[in-house]
C-alpha cells in the first residue's frame, strides 16, 4: 500500500566538525569489530616487544666496555663468551627480521594500513561496490567504515553512503550503533539539530543526502513523541523523476498511522520545454497519528451515515485512512448528514476500459468533471481496475512518466491525500475542489454562512474565474428563530459590503433558491509581434494599472504560441523593473494559461 499526502512539495566540504569527531569514527570501529581492533592492539603489542628488544641489544657495547675492567686472564674467556652471545643475539634479530617481514601484525604491515594515498583508497572504495552489488551488505559497511577511518575529511556522500550501507547490512550486536553515529556525523556535517522538528537543509540538494532522510522518516515512524516533523530542501531538476520514486517507495512502506506529506514551495533557474525547472524548493511532513489515535479509540469510531457510500467499492479502513491524511478530524466525522457527507463527495468507480492508456484518459476526465460539477467543498474518488486488467494501479498512477501526478498539482492544486492500493487494484484520491463553482448553505448560521461565502469567492476570484453559484434557499420556510429567508435576504447585503470588490453582478434563481454570480474579470494583455523589450514595457505597464485598480490580476497572452519560459520570463523581469523604477516589491504568483499565464499579487 502506498500514501501519499500533501496539504496547501557539486559536493561542497565542510570539514570542521569531522575533523573533530573524526577520532570517534575509530574508537567506534574498534568497540564494534572486534576483528580489527584485535589486529590494531596486536600490531601495537608486537611493535612494542621488538622495540624493548632492540633496546636490550643496544645495551651490548656498555657490556662490551666494562670488561676492559676484568683482568687479561679473564679477558680472552670473556671475549670468547662475549663472541658466543654476539652470535646468538645476531641469529635472533635475524629470525625477527624475517618474521617482521612476513608477519601480518609486523610494523611494516602497520605502515602499510596507515597508507591513505588517492590510489588506496579508489581501491576500497571499488571494493565496497563490488561487495554492495553481490549483496554482501555487512562487507560492504565495515569496508566502507575503513575507507572513513583512511579519509581525514569524508564528505556527505562518504558519511551517506556508510549509513546507507550499514542500515542495508545484516543487524548484529557489535554494529547496532553504527547508523546512529553516522547518523550524529552526518547531522554536525549539516550543522542542524537532527532531533528538531523542523529542519532546513539549506546547502545540499536531496540526491546528496537522501540516505539520512531515511534515517530521519524511520526514526519518526517508530518515535510516537514524533507526531509530525517537517523537512525542507533543494531538488535538482534532472532528480525529479528519481525523487517521485523514492517518495512512492515510502508510500509502499509506511501505512497508516505513519503520513508522507509533500509541498512545493517554489523553482528557481529556468524551465525546459518538458516542463522541468532548474531546481525545485520541496518540503517533506511527516505525521505519526498512533498518539491521535489512541486518544480517539475509545471516544469515536469512524462509521458511513445512512449507508451512503458504496463499499462494494471501497474498503473502509483505507477510506477513513485517506480522511486522516487529507486532514479531517474527529468531529468532521461526529456530524453525521449535514457534516461530514454535506463536505465530501465520495465517487467510487470502475475503470473497464481495455488498455492502460484509455483507463488513464478516463481517469482525468472523470475527476476534471465531477470536481466542476461538484457542490461539496472535498470529492473523493476510488478508481478500480477490473479482475482481469494486465497493468497495476501503480503502472497506471506512474503513466508517461508521472504526467498523471503533474495534471493535478499544476491544474488542480493536487489532492489532499492519495493512496495506491495495489492488494485492492484501487486509486483512492481525495481532493479539495478548486474547480468548485457551487456553494450549498443549507442548514448553515448566519455568521457560518458569511465567513464560507467570503472564502469561496476569494478562490474563484484567485482562481480566474468567470461565474459561481451560491444555493441559499428559496426563503419560503421559517427557521428555529421563526425568521424568513434569512440567508436569502443576507447575501444581498454581503454583495453591497463584504463582496462588492469580487461580484460584477448576480442573478437571483428560484428552483433551488440562490445566485448566479457574475465575478469581476482581470486586466487583460494580449501580445503582438514585437520585440521582447517592448512586451516588458507592456507588462510592467499594466501590473501597474491594475494594482491602481485594486485588481491585482492580469492575464497576459500572445498571439502566437511562445514557451511557458518566455512568459515566466516576463513576468520575473517585469516585476523586477518595478521594484528598481518604483520600489514596488509585491510578492506575486504565477499559473498557466493558454498559451499565456495568469498573474496575481499580493503586498508583501
Amino acid at each position: 500500500m502506498k500514501y501519499f499526502t500533501r496539504k496547501p512539495l557539486l559536493f561542497l566540504l565542510s570539514t570542521f566538525f569531522l575533523i573533530n569527531s573524526y577520532p570517534s569514527i575509530a574508537s567506534q570501529e574498534q568497540e564494534d569489530n572486534p576483528k580489527v581492533s584485535s589486529i590494531v592492539y596486536s600490531s601495537w603489542k608486537g611493535k612494542q616487544k621488538i622495540l624493548n628488544e632492540g633496546g636490550e641489544a643496544g645495551a651490548a657495547p656498555s657490556r662490551v666496555c666494562a670488561s676492559s675492567l676484568i683482568g687479561p686472564s679473564l679477558q680472552k674467556k670473556s671475549k670468547k663468551k662475549t663472541n658466543l652471545q654476539k652470535a646468538k643475539v645476531d641469529k635472533r634479530e635475524n629470525k625477527q627480521s624475517q618474521q617482521s617481514t612476513s608477519s601480518p601484525h609486523s610494523i611494516l604491515k602497520v605502515k602499510t594500513q596507515k597508507t591513505n594515498t588517492p590510489k588506496t583508497l579508489k581501491k576500497i572504495r571499488a571494493q565496497v561496490e563490488i561487495f554492495e552489488e553481490s549483496g554482501n551488505f555487512l562487507a560492504a559497511s565495515q569496508e566502507m567504515d575503513r575507507f572513513l577511518k583512511m579519509t581525514s575529511a569524508p564528505t556527505l556522500e562518504d558519511l551517506c553512503y556508510a549509513l546507507d550501507l550499514n542500515r542495508r547490512a545484516p543487524l548484529i550486536k557489535q554494529r547496532q550503533n553504527r547508523p546512529q553515529h553516522l547518523a550524529t556525523l552526518i547531522a554536525n556535517h549539516l550543522k542542524i539539530d537532527s532531533q528538531a522538528t523542523d529542519i532546513y537543509f539549506q546547502k545540499y540538494s536531496w540526491q546528496q543526502f537522501w540516505p539520512y532522510l531515511d534515517f530521519l522518516i524511520a526514526e519518526t515512524a517508530e518515535d510516537p513523541t514524533y507526531e509530525i516533523r517537517h523537512f525542507k530542501y533543494k531538488l535538482d531538476g534532472q532528480d525529479i523523476y528519481d525523487h517521485l520514486q523514492w517518495i512512492l517507495a515510502h508510500m509502499r512502506s509506511y501505512k497508516y498511522p505513519i503520513g508522507i506529506s509533500e509541498d512545493r514551495y517554489g523553482t528557481e533557474g529556468n524551465k525546459s520545454a518538458e516542463g522541468v525547472w532548474d531546481i525545485y524548493h520541496e518540503g517533506l511532513t511527516i505525521n505519526n497519528y498512533t498518539q491521535k489515535e489512541n486518544q480517539a479509540r475509545n471516544s469515536f469510531a469512524y462509521h458511513f451515515y445512512g449507508g451512503a457510500v458504496d463499499t462494494t467499492r471501497l474498503d473502509q479502513g483505507t477510506f477513513y485512512n485517506l480522511m486522516v491524511r487529507a486532514g479531517f478530524k474527529e468531529e468532521d466525522f461526529e456530524k453525521g448528514k449535514h457534516g461530514f457527507q454535506d463536505k465530501i463527495l465520495v465517487k467510487p468507480s470502475l475503470l473497464n476500459k481495455d488498455t492502460l492508456e484509455q483507463c488513464y484518459a478516463a481517469l482525468k476526465e472523470e475527476v476534471a468533471l465531477t470536481l466542476e460539477r461538484a457542490k461539496h467543498p472535498y470529492v473523493t474518488f476510488v478508481f478500480e481496475l477490473r479482475p482481469d486488467a494486465s497493468f497495476s494501479v501503480n503502472e497506471l498512477f506512474s503513466y508517461n512518466n508521472g504526467t498523471l501526478f503533474k495534471y493535478f498539482y499544476e491544474e488542480l492544486q493536487g489532492p489532499a491525500a492519495t493512496i495506491i492500493e495495489d492488494r485492492e487494484k484501487r486509486l483512492y484520491f481525495c481532493f479539495h475542489n478548486v474547480k468548485q463553482i457551487i456553494l450549498d448553505l443549507h442548514k448553515t448560521s448566519s455568521l457560518e454562512a458569511l465567513n464560507k461565502v467570503q472564502e469561496f469567492m476569494v478562490k474563484r476570484y484567485n482562481n480566474f474565474e468567470k461565474e459561481c453559484t451560491i444555493i441559499t434557499g428559496r426563503g419560503n420556510h421559517v427557521n428555529s428563530n421563526g425568521a424568513i429567508g434569512v440567508l436569502h435576504q443576507a447575501f444581498k447585503q454581503w454583495a453591497k459590503k463584504e463582496l462588492k470588490p469580487y461580484i460584477k453582478t448576480y442573478i437571483p434563481f428560484g428552483k433551488d433558491g440562490g445566485y448566479k454570480i457574475i465575478l469581476r474579470q482581470p486586466t487583460t494583455l494580449l501580445l503582438t509581434r514585437q520585440p521582447f523589450e517592448v512586451h516588458l514595457e507592456e507588462a510592467t505597464s499594466s501590473i501597474l494599472k491594475a494594482d491602481q485598480t485594486n485588481d491585482k490580476r492580469l492575464i497576459i497572452t500572445h498571439q502566437q504560441a511562445q514557451s511557458d519560459i518566455y512568459f515566466y520570463t516576463l513576468a520575473s523581469k517585469a516585476f523586477l523593473k518595478l521594484a528598481q523604477q518604483h520600489s514596488f516589491t509585491p510578492t506575486h504568483y504565477l499559473k498557466n494559461a493558454e498559451n499565456g499565464i495568469y498573474l496575481t499579487w499580493k503586498d508583501s
